[in-house]
């Protein structure tokens, strides 16, 4: 990587390249990187390794996936309130019928 301030390249410069570039989208020739996905369960590591620019392209936090509603879900640690609000919400959310 190398570091330039685009107020020291001519207007008719930056029109050239704009140009050129536009035209390798449009004749597909040339491909963005993929996006690197990270867990958002990762975030930390994730935020981390993009302040620190290794990474080319997007980068993207994903939810986990959903829990499967014809597995079991088991919920710790919350055994008053809070552990029926989140067995609701999981019930009537995301369908989970099997709780432990």
């Amino acid at each position: 990587y190398a570091a330039f301030d685009l107020g020291d390249v001519p207007a008719q410069r930056l029109g050239e390249i704009l140009r050129t570039v536009v035209d390798l989208l449009r004749d597909d020739a040339a491909h963005p990187p993929p996006p690197t996905v990270s867990d958002l369960r990762r975030a930390p590591e994730a935020l981390r390794t993009l302040s620190q620019g290794r990474n080319v392209g997007k980068f993207v936090l994903a939810l986990p996936p959903a829990p499967d509603p014809n597995g079991t879900v088991l919920i710790t640690g919350a055994t008053g309130v809070l552990g029926s609000l989140v067995a609701r919400h999981l019930v009537t959310a995301h369908g989970a019928r099997r709780l432990l």
